[in-house]
């Protein structure tokens, strides 16, 4: 509630709902599932839905049953047989999940990922997955839109684990399934095979007409002319309920960004419904098909398909669809702007903290370089020690070949000035060789350390390097896949004001004001129009 804008307009949409609700609580559910839709107030609407069926679910089919009794044309008998057996389904359907739940406990799959595959074929589930935070809450959105006749969804998510001991509770189930669809469809009656939309935007109402083979007909025949009609969409449409009057009245759910694709589907395959005795097939609000009857007392009955309110209902279906879509798309856009900006962030921080590497490295490169000329100062030394020591040689040589000229004579003198030249050289010498070892070991060890801190900071450039190559890549694909989403954006917008514009033509033609109550053009071109606005403002600013 707190979402709605704190003025005069948002008070009274409060107001209008409270009493709308106040006159026909029922109209609680509808308001939920409304809410559901947005991520915002998907919590909020769930919460709402639980509520509901816990105080008011028992109330309404006790309703329904007695409306249904009073009725002349639905005069139903449901054996007590039946009832039974639809219970035993039901309890079935329930731990056939408490079996999987229990087993999978044991190496429990990863959740992001059944989260992600759930909001990549079920768009319309995104509010819903964004609320479950562990696998048993994975699991009781899965049951709500599985039903007793079709849990291909929770067996795609069971084989996909490859977990042992799951193939037997499906193999049970489907030789249950299996006996319960070869029932006929009079036994059916009234039998709750999944929960309901309360919007009648997202039912398909199916009239089957009665003939003498009506009463063979059965569950599995109803699965096989929805795959008939939709083809994989089928998947889709979740079987709710069959009721019987004059006919057979099969109601299923469905979701609403899907209308276009089913809408289209069942005009395709308008063959296929006069084939199956199909007197009336409704999706949301359009009637796709209506047999209109007429018997003479010679022939049989005769039947013709009449387009029914196409301009209409048509429109505000597919309208609505494309709201929805809207809303997911501008939601998705925004995800994908901030993870876009979250991976610029990281992207500047590494720069960064690339470019303190590199100053530390600039630091380290004129250490180096300091070290270097020590190096060159130390050897310049060695060589004028060696320079000095050569000299010293020569000296030694000629003192020798003096002292040689003199041995003859002066014996003494020979062993005084010679034991003076060992005296005064072994100690220099010594001295030399000593510094030239020091000096070259401290050469050795600058170098190596030199190279290994060369090695490593090249392989830590390179790192860096790399992974800002990733992270430019991976930033060109977002940027590409938001403006593939501002484009769809563009083209979904221009597509509604061309359908309003349509609209207006063919209203102002006809010169009728009927359905204008039920679908507000104006507010629709003005909101068309404050949506594009935004885009362009936003485009702008990007640029």
């Amino acid at each position: 509630m707190m979402l709605l804008p704190v003025n005069k307009d948002g008070e009274a949409l409060l107001t209008d709902i409270k009493v709308a609700v106040c006159i026909d609580y029922r109209k609680l559910e509808a308001f939920a599932e409304i809410l559901c839709k947005a991520t915002a107030t998907a919590g909020i609407g769930m919460a709402i839905k639980n509520e509901y069926r816990e105080n008011f679910c028992s109330n309404d089919s006790l309703m329904t049953n007695s409306t249904v009794g009073t009725a002349e044309e639905l005069k139903i008998h449901f054996p007590q047989s039946m009832i039974a057996e639809f219970k035993k389904m039901r309890l079935k359907f329930g731990k056939t999940f408490l079996s999987v739940k229990n087993i999978i406990k044991a190496n429990p799959p990863a959740l992001e990922d059944m989260k992600d595959t759930l909001i990549f074929s079920y768009s319309a589930l995104k509010p819903q997955v964004a609320k479950c935070e562990d696998i048993r809450s994975i699991l009781e959105l899965i049951s709500e839109n599985c039903s007793l006749n079709d849990i291909s969804m929770l067996e795609f998510f069971v084989n996909e684990s490859e977990i042992d001991g799951l193939a037997k509770v499906f193999q049970e189930y489907n030789e249950a399934l299996k006996k319960f669809s070869e029932t006929k469809l009079s036994q059916y009656l009234k039998g709750e095979f999944s929960y309901a939309s309360p919007l009648q935007c997202e039912k398909i109402t199916i009239v089957i007409d009665v003939d003498e083979n009506a009463e063979e007909l059965m569950l599995k025949d109803v699965k096989r002319l929805s795959v008939d009609i939709f083809h994989k969409l089928s998947r889709n449409v979740r079987l709710n309920v069959i009721r019987d009057g004059n006919s057979f009245t099969v109601t299923c759910s469905f979701p609403l960004i899907l209308s276009d694709h089913l809408i289209a589907a069942a005009l395709n395959n308008i063959d296929i419904l006069k084939e199956n005795r199909v007197k009336k097939m409704i999706i949301g609000y359009y009637t796709v098909y209506e047999v209109n009857d007429a018997s003479t007392p010679t022939t049989k009955q005769q039947c013709a398909s009449l387009p029914t309110r196409p301009s209409s209902d048509l429109s505000k279906q597919l309208m609505l669809s494309l709201k929805v879509q809207l809303i997911n798309s501008e939601e998705e856009v925004a995800t994908l702007n901030e993870e876009s900006k979250a991976m610029k962030e990281e992207a500047t921080s590494l720069k960064e903290t690339l470019e303190a590497k590199r100053k530390m490295l600039r630091a380290n490169i004129v250490e180096n370089d300091k070290f270097k000329e020590l190096a060159a100062g130390l050897q310049e030394k060695l060589s004028h020690l060696t320079k000095e020591n050569e000299e010293l040689n020569e000296i030694k040589k000629i003192l020798e070949e003096q002292l040689a000229l003199f041995q003859s004579e002066k014996g003494d003198i020979e062993d005084k000035e010679e034991k003076k030249l060992k005296s005064f050289s072994q100690p220099i010498q010594i001295f030399i060789a000593f510094e030239i070892e020091t000096l070259r070991n401290m050469l050795r060890q600058k170098d190596e350390k030199i190279k290994q801190e060369q090695v490593a900071w090249s392989k830590e450039i390179e790192l860096l390097q790399e992974k800002i190559t990733t992270m430019n890549s991976q930033q060109i694909e977002k940027d590409k896949l938001v403006q593939e989403k501002e484009q769809v954006l563009r083209l979904t917008i221009e597509n509604l004001k061309k359908g309003e514009r349509r609209q207006l033509d063919n209203v102002s033609a006809k010169g009728s004001t009927s359905d204008s109550a039920d679908f507000p053009i104006n507010e629709s071109k003005n909101e068309s129009h404050d949506s594009a606005e935004s885009q362009n403002s936003e485009q702008k600013k990007k640029k």
